[in-house]
């Protein structure tokens, strides 16, 4: 599935650790909270950087464009690998997550389009996927990467206590 940017959804479960459970229950509202956010993104820059490992580089020269009106105007998109970001949703899906206990960071392409037509193909092109082999290849590492966040978050926490 993709968003509007060209970002592929994908979604890491970290389940089975009930001690990490009872200890993110026994933590205050907030701080669990905090030590979540704090695991799902690593687990999305961990993610992020392995995909910006396999993207191509993209074009990365200014474009011109020509109005209707005969101005000329110049977008500079950058290139591909450059455009590879984390994104957190905005507050109010947030909220909503949070209430529920999943938190959730977006790695997406940002303003290079072009990698929407690389990863899927169009009639014209054949697919050259970089996005999912990257993310399948390093889901495993991203949820060992969370459990460690949450172990180290928690003993923080429970010392803040």
């Amino acid at each position: 599935m993709t968003d509007r940017y060209g970002g592929r959804h994908g979604w890491l479960t970290y389940s089975g650790h009930g001690d990490l459970k009872d200890a993110l229950e026994g933590l205050s509202q907030e701080m669990g909270e905090k030590a979540g956010d704090m695991a799902a993104r690593s687990a999305a820059n961990l993610l992020r950087d392995a995909i910006r490992e396999k993207t191509p580089l993209g074009p990365g020269k200014p474009k011109r464009r020509k109005t209707k009106s005969g101005e000329v105007r110049e977008y500079d998109y950058g290139h591909g690998r450059d455009n590879i970001k984390v994104r957190a949703q905005s507050r109010r899906v947030r909220a909503t997550f949070k209430a529920n206990g999943v938190f959730q960071f977006t790695v997406t392409a940002g303003n290079a389009f072009w990698l929407r037509f690389r990863e899927l193909g169009t009639i014209h092109q054949s697919a050259k996927p970089f996005f999912r082999p990257a993310w399948d290849g390093n889901a495993d590492r991203a949820v060992e990467k969370m459990g460690e966040v949450l172990k180290k978050a928690i003993a923080r926490f429970e010392k803040a206590k």
